[in-house]
């Protein structure tokens, strides 16, 4: 329908806004493995009956942002 369309039309937009954000910081692949991960972690901790505390989100978010996507370390 055209309101589904509509919303996702805005949720691409949103998503693309995320990533350039990120690229403002990190290579392409990397700003993407991160977008992905707060989301899924943001959904894991509304959703999910064990989710992840904060301490071991930030760890694992530290990891990646100083150790990028594997494909960025070809590029450094």
């Amino acid at each position: 329908t055209y309101r589904f369309a509509q919303e996702l039309q805005q949720k691409h937009r949103w998503q693309q806004q995320s990533r350039e954000a990120l690229e403002l910081r990190f290579q392409a692949p990397t700003a993407r493995l991160l977008d992905a991960t707060v989301e899924g972690l943001a959904i894991q901790r509304v959703l999910g009956q064990q989710p992840m505390d904060r301490a071991e989100i930030t760890a694992h978010i530290t990891h990646i942002a100083a150790n990028g996507f594997l494909n960025d370390q070809a590029k450094r």
